[in-house]
């Protein structure tokens, strides 16, 4: 499993445990102040990509968006309250939820 997986998963725990805990999804500023995310992915970024969540209602996706300027390869992954994380193509910035599952592509 790539590191932004393994990030993305982590983000999707700690959505979990605060969506049990407040009622609703967090971002990642709300994510770290409460403890769920330590270190650099507390803060956004990590092994070549940055992270951000997006949080509606009822929802959020929690993208890993890679520094194309360190690897131009990297693809880009997102992860959504379903627990199921995308792929993007190599060329695109951002996964969407039309992107494949790692496992698919």
């Amino acid at each position: 499993m790539a590191a932004a997986e393994t990030s993305l998963r982590k983000i999707e725990e700690a959505e979990r445990n605060h969506k049990d805990k407040t009622g609703k999804y967090g971002t990642l500023q709300e994510l770290s102040a409460a403890g769920y995310l330590s270190g650099n992915l507390s803060k956004g970024f990590g092994d070549a990509y940055c992270y951000e969540i997006k949080v509606k209602d009822h929802s959020y996706e929690a993208h890993a968006l890679p520094d194309k300027s360190v690897d131009d390869l990297l693809p880009a992954f997102l992860i959504d309250q379903s627990g199921t994380m995308h792929v993007s193509p190599i060329e695109a910035r951002e996964a969407t939820i039309r992107d494949p599952i790692p496992s698919e592509k």
